[in-house]
């Protein structure tokens, strides 16, 4: 999995598509405990700029992992 200090590594057409649509697949993931392998998908963040994620829940939601562990060190 990759680190949350990591930049994420994008080709030069997936930061096309990241500048046009601001989303754009990277790559398809299998971790530990996981019954298949899911989409990454690299999307801006307001306040952390590039980050990569993988949908999350029946709505599909990209969340920044940064985000929430900023949250969660507030609570």
């Amino acid at each position: 999995m990759q680190s949350q200090e990591e930049e994420v590594k994008l080709t030069t057409i997936q930061r096309i598509r990241l500048e046009i649509l601001g989303i754009t697949p990277t790559e398809k993931r299998r971790h530990p405990g996981w019954s298949g392998e899911l989409q990454f998908y690299a999307f801006k963040c307001p306040i952390h700029g590039i980050v990569e994620d993988y949908p999350h829940g029946y709505r599909q939601v990209l969340r920044c992992r940064k985000c929430q562990n900023e949250q969660n060190v507030e609570f």
